[in-house]
């Protein structure tokens, strides 16, 4: 029987609540590794992450039993907690 390979990818875009400039330059490195760990703790990997102060780009990559929806509710949920 032939391996298989799996590589799920996405390309996921949010932003603040009302767009408020929230990601200031300051916090902007730390909320990418916190956000890369939670990522991680969901069997991923964070690929890239970037944007502006009002919304943020990620790129990962996903084990295929792991759900988008579930660990983009984690990273929502948690991301908050990041203090300045």
């Amino acid at each position: 029987m032939p391996a298989s390979h799996t590589a799920l990818y996405s390309h996921v875009i949010f932003s603040t609540k009302n767009r408020a400039n929230y990601i200031t330059p300051d916090l902007r490195d730390r909320l990418h590794q916190y956000i890369g760990g939670i990522i991680r703790r969901a069997d991923g990997n964070l690929i890239a992450a970037g944007g502006a102060a009002d919304h943020m780009h990620l790129l990962v990559r996903l084990h295929p039993r792991t759900a988008l929806a579930d660990v983009l509710r984690l990273v929502k949920a948690n991301s908050s907690e990041v203090d300045p």
